[in-house]
């Protein structure tokens, strides 16, 4: 289920990495997404694929509007950013879950990006939507009915669902982990193997919620893709190598 069990650790992310981890005080304020990523020539390209199928799978709801690759980029970037404004960590009581972004960055022929967007061309078909403009405060129902349908699709598909959360025997604060679970239309389960995520406490390692800290994820050039330590996937970023200043190189088993 999109890259399988996931091991959360309450006192440190995970012993595995814990000697890649840098720590600075530059993290993104919010799980928005980046506007200039979307607006490059280079990402800009990469929807090629996804025009192509969606183009020769999804012919009766683009065939009237047929969509270039900037459009399908300026989308992408306007789901992920309604996301935020409306399943974000500050909305109290959040309709939704907030997709994991990489289901957004998946650009294959048929991959779950395509699979996404050919739902939110069905419901604009469905709902004879003139356009996707869910963004509009007044407009915000459309988005919530958009990300219902799409939750409803990726499930159907098996490509993601709620979490099934294992909490391990003793854990400290397993009722807090159980209200954030339920916040998220997850569930708790009593069996790891039926688990989709795991909770274990480790004790006695240092706690990474006393800094900002980081882990390295990929090259980009000049830059560097980073994954913010206790932050959803969705607060990943971009950052230039000379403003990391780690003090140590970084090998193939952390940058891809």
């Amino acid at each position: 289920k999109g890259g399988g069990r996931k091991y959360s650790f309450t006192r440190s992310v995970a012993i595995k990495v814990s000697i890649d981890i840098y720590m600075m005080s530059i993290r993104k304020k919010s799980g928005g997404p980046d506007g200039k990523y979307y607006e490059s020539s280079e990402t800009i390209a990469k929807f090629e694929s996804v025009r192509q199928w969606l183009m020769k799978n999804c012919k009766k709801n683009t065939q009237s509007d047929p969509p270039n690759n900037k459009l399908l980029a300026n989308l992408t970037c306007s789901m992920l950013q309604f996301q935020e404004d409306a399943f974000g960590k500050h909305v109290n009581n959040p309709a939704l879950t907030k997709l994991p972004v990489h289901l957004f960055e998946d650009f294959s022929a048929g991959g779950t990006l395509c699979i996404i967007l050919g739902t939110a061309y069905r419901v604009k078909t469905e709902q004879s939507w003139r356009r996707f403009d869910f963004l509009i405060p007044s407009r915000m129902d459309r988005g919530l009915e958009l990300f219902m349908a799409i939750h409803r699709d990726l499930a159907s598909c098996r490509i993601w669902e709620p979490p099934r959360v294992y909490l391990s025997p003793g854990l400290p604060n397993a009722s807090r982990y159980m209200e954030i679970c339920k916040r998220h239309q997850g569930a708790i389960v009593t069996n790891e193997e039926e688990a989709t995520h795991v909770i274990i406490g480790i004790p006695g390692l240092r706690d990474l919620r006393d800094g900002e800290y980081y882990r390295p994820l990929q090259n980009r050039g000049k830059s560097i893709l980073v994954h913010w330590c206790y932050y959803p996937d969705s607060y990943n970023s971009v950052i230039p190598i000379g403003e990391l200043g780690m003090g140590m190189g970084m090998g193939p088993e952390v940058i891809e």
